[in-house]
């Protein structure tokens, strides 16, 4: 197999731990999108588990991807709006991207359905403007898009510049995230955030590799594809 060379990272939760500012945004958002009774929401386990395994959809339903896609873009614009719900980077990711950027091409692809213009200033405060080649969002294909559309436009546009499938990788916390690279037949590996510890039982069902921190070193080489 090829050494990995394109390297496609997930912001939240992946590279940021943007917990706290998420719960915050989508409390604060989701009274005005369902009518269903959101108290067990407030207890953090059951918000977790509701954004990984059910992505709200008994909240905000899947069957209407219009107003999905206003929930959405409601909860990010409220989110980067304030700097105090920013995330903190985990430990390490700067080296690693470092790293990475030494070896190949690095991209932070994230499935925020707000332009990524307007994430520049976060970006800043985390370190990463100047630090990845470049940095784009479900937000900039425009409402109603998903984030497999981005990954599909950006897979397509090194395969055409002369990369093959298994140069290019997809890192993410994300289930969907990895169920897109799977089909569209590019390498994939899980972050498992400690605040979401049960996706390592999902990801070895899955039969994937997996990052729990960035600051095992030795685990991440391996794990991305760097010899």
């Amino acid at each position: 197999m090829k050494r990995t060379k394109i390297f496609l990272l997930d912001l939240d939760m992946t590279l940021v731990n943007t917990l706290r500012g998420l719960y915050i945004s989508v409390i604060n958002t989701i009274p005005r999108y369902t009518k269903r009774d959101i108290d067990d929401l407030f207890k953090i386990e059951n918000f977790v588990k509701e954004y990984y395994l059910n992505d709200f959809n008994d909240y905000v339903s899947s069957n209407d991807p219009e107003t999905r896609w206003r929930f959405w873009s409601d909860v990010w614009t409220r989110y980067i709006s304030d700097p105090g719900l920013y995330g903190m980077p985990y430990k390490c990711v700067h080296e690693i991207i470092y790293i990475l950027r030494g070896l190949g091409i690095v991209l932070i692809v994230t499935g925020r359905e707000i332009s990524s213009l307007k994430m520049i200033d976060e970006l800043s405060y985390y370190g990463f403007k100047d630090l990845v080649h470049n940095f784009v969002s479900t937000g900039d294909l425009g409402p109603f898009n998903k984030k497999k559309d981005l990954f599909k436009k950006i897979i397509d546009h090194y395969i055409k510049t002369g990369f093959s499938h298994d140069e290019i990788m997809v890192i993410s916390d994300s289930i969907k995230d990895l169920e897109h690279a799977e089909k569209l037949k590019v390498r994939r590996a899980g972050f498992v955030p400690k605040e979401a510890s049960f996706l390592e039982k999902v990801f070895k069902e899955k039969e994937l590799d997996m990052i729990r921190s960035w600051c095992e070193q030795s685990n991440v080489v391996r794990t991305l594809g760097l010899y």
